[in-house]
């Protein structure tokens, strides 16, 4: 598991552990997960809390997309869809 470095942001020496930071910098929390996993052998369970405590060390806050997103793309389509049907001449 990784060590418990409370705010430091200072390379570690450890590969897995700066992989996994790097990744969640740039908002892969999923690829960062499958890191910490394979390099520690821990469970999903695990890695998931590893990754959330390395978050809160370096201060990101995880953006959340949810179905928020997904609604408003199906409605742009179902409008656009509308809006095709009611200019063709079927």
């Amino acid at each position: 598991m990784p060590p418990d470095d409370e705010g430091s942001d200072a390379p570690t020496g450890d590969p897995t552990l700066e992989m996994a930071t790097g990744l969640l910098k740039d908002g892969h929390k999923i690829a960062a997960i499958k890191v910490i996993r394979e390099g520690y052998g821990v469970s999903l369970k695990e890695a998931k809390q590893a990754a959330d405590r390395i978050e809160g060390e370096l201060g990101i806050t995880p953006t959340k997309v949810g179905c928020g997103g997904t609604a408003a793309l199906l409605l742009v389509c179902v409008g656009l869809s509308a809006a095709l049907a009611t200019a063709m001449p079927w």
